[in-house]
């Protein structure tokens, strides 16, 4: 019988320490559960901050604030607004390179026209905006109307 007894000893020994390491365990489940609660609820918080933070810096009023204080950008009046008229079927009696599939039109003077046509920004070396394309399409002669401002050009 001492045998059986010391088995037995052993088994309920061996359950002790198993009920042991998993309450040890659920403890530090229940710990890393709050955390990760803790840090959701944070999350959230922060999320909300951005979404306020995100409304409210893209109200035009700051946008047009921003580009004429800070970019030294200027709004659009029709004093400033040049207009160009292609005319695609003349591109042969103007001289213009014909189209290599690029959708642009080379004109002698170095302005590019056709489907995908930009206006010079009126800045000595300035960039050139894309505004036109939607404006000159297909065959014939088509108008476009583009500020003579670019984007992110200071004067």
């Amino acid at each position: 019988m001492s045998r059986l007894n010391t088995f037995l000893l052993l088994v309920l020994v061996a359950c002790a320490l198993s009920t042991v390491a998993a309450t040890n365990r659920q403890r530090e489940f229940f710990i890393q559960l709050g955390r990760l609660q803790s840090e959701a609820h944070q999350m959230a918080q922060t999320r909300a901050e951005l979404q306020y933070e995100q409304g409210a810096l893209s109200k035009t009023s700051l946008i047009e604030r921003v580009a004429t204080d800070q970019l030294k950008m200027q709004p659009v009046t029709p004093g400033r607004t040049q207009y160009l008229v292609v005319n695609v079927a003349a591109d042969a009696e103007t001289g213009a390179a014909p189209d290599d599939g690029d959708g642009l039109t080379e004109l002698p003077n170095g302005v590019a026209g056709g489907a995908a046509g930009a206006i010079a920004s009126g800045v000595p070396g300035g960039a050139a905006t894309g505004a036109a394309a939607s404006a000159i399409a297909g065959e014939g002669a088509g108008v476009a109307s583009v500020p003579n401002v670019a984007s992110g050009v200071r004067r």
